[in-house]
């Protein structure tokens, strides 16, 4: 059964890679809470990813050699990983603590510093990107999608 109603927000884990001793990352996961976005508001969000990936990989391209157009590399970024991740976290699980293992509470100082750590505001969109996901082909071939495998 498929419900109009959708909720407000959805819980999916984020899982930020950090440095570790001996040159090795070390994988912290948390539970997000993900804003549920109508489809327009989605797209929207794709598409300044889309276009702040295109600009990054053009300034790359110009700063190693390959690139001719070096205005590229001054071109403003239509917005930043921060933008992005708070734009869809409305909140997160107990597992994010404080030095001392108690829970921190999800407000605008506590997202300013997680969204301080290296990698931490990517991940968050890298994980509401994954909770959109594509249907599984399990799922789609009984919608009539995918062709079940044989």
């Amino acid at each position: 059964m498929f419900h109009l109603y959708q909720p407000d927000h959805i819980e999916w884990p984020v899982s930020v890679d950090l440095p570790a001793k001996g040159g090795t990352k070390k994988a912290y996961t948390f539970t997000a809470h993900f804003r549920v976005l109508d489809q327009d508001d989605c797209q929207d969000l794709q598409d300044q990813h889309n276009q702040m990936l295109v600009i990054m990989r053009r300034r790359l391209e110009v700063l190693q050699g390959y690139g001719k157009d070096e205005a590229t590399v001054t071109e403003a970024l239509p917005c930043s990983y921060e933008d992005l991740a708070d734009a869809v976290l409305c909140g997160w699980g107990a597992e994010v603590v404080d030095k001392d293992g108690e829970p921190i509470e999800f407000t605008n100082a506590s997202k300013t510093h997680l969204y301080r750590i290296q990698g931490a505001a990517a991940a968050v969109f890298q994980s509401w990107l994954d909770s959109l996901g594509r249907p599984s082909e399990k799922g789609a071939a009984k919608a009539g999608g995918f062709r079940q495998k044989n």
